[in-house]
């Protein structure tokens, strides 16, 4: 690998309980999924590591909701109720369909399953922490920067770190 193809920065993002502003109101791109949109392009040509934090409560929320759609699914219930009743605003999501949508967008879902079925390539960029406080985001990005390890296996050993207690 030459100098150029080197990978030459780290982009951060960090996913809350809102949407910020809009880049592209009438087709619902967020500021943050512009920037991650064109990080993702950096990412995949070598230029630009990924690593992503969602709030652990917006995360929750996802997984609810996840949750409460595969029940839904199983009732005889129009599909606009159904959509209505898991969109419904909460405490941490105000566009629950916008934030869980790029938060699938920015965990790569819809890639690593169909990898795991052996229809493609397991993505890359795309490990989600979870984050409390920003103490916990401190924390991941010290043992990035200080461990001298690549992200993924950062990754593994604090996974590996986190079971064994």
């Amino acid at each position: 690998m030459s100098s150029s193809d080197r990978c030459s920065g780290l982009f951060r993002s960090l996913i809350g309980a809102r949407v910020g502003g809009w880049y592209d109101q009438p087709n619902r791109i967020s500021i943050t999924q512009q920037e991650y949109r064109e990080a993702y392009k950096l990412h995949k040509s070598g230029k630009l590591k990924i690593i992503a934090f969602v709030r652990s409560e917006v995360w929750q929320v996802r997984e609810d909701r996840k949750a409460l759609a595969a029940y839904l699914a199983s009732l005889n219930i129009a599909e606009e109720l159904k959509k209505e009743i898991t969109g419904y605003p909460s405490k941490f999501a105000s566009d629950s369909e916008f934030i869980i949508d790029f938060i699938n967008e920015v965990s790569r879902s819809s890639e690593t399953l169909a990898a795991a079925r052996g229809s493609g390539d397991f993505p890359t960029g795309n490990w989600m922490h979870t984050f409390h406080s920003f103490a916990d985001v401190i924390e991941v990005l010290q043992a990035l920067a200080f461990a001298g390890l690549p992200a993924e296996e950062s990754v593994i050993r604090k996974l590996l770190s986190m079971e064994t207690h």
